[in-house]
């Protein structure tokens, strides 16, 4: 939803869908862990980091963080688009799909 909120200039919504996709990202396998020495293990955790700069650059839109909304928004997008290209080359890597966070923030049922 964060996407999707940026894009419709969505700002009540924005915040929730922002903490949703930090609780999502506080799930995740490798965010914040020391690089690996596999490629698909490296790659994992820089998409895994870049969610999670998605996330705290969400979070400086709300916490008085002195740069413009225009300048954060367009950050925690383009940390969702770097995200969203690691994990995808890291499918092409492994040869299956890989589990990008979703524009609705909800992780498929496991």
């Amino acid at each position: 939803m964060v996407r999707a909120d940026i894009q419709a200039a969505n700002g009540l919504e924005l915040r929730p869908a922002c903490q949703r996709l930090g609780t999502i990202v506080d799930g995740v396998p490798g965010a914040g862990a020391p690089p690996v020495t596999s490629t698909a293990g490296q790659t994992w955790n820089a998409g895994a980091a870049a969610y999670a700069q998605a996330v705290s650059t969400c979070g400086n839109l709300f916490d008085g963080t002195p740069l413009p909304p225009t300048v954060l928004l367009a950050r925690t997008t383009e940390a969702l688009n770097t995200a969203d290209g690691h994990w995808a080359r890291l499918a092409a890597q492994i040869g299956a799909p890989a589990q990008i966070i979703p524009a609705n923030g909800q992780l498929p049922a496991r």
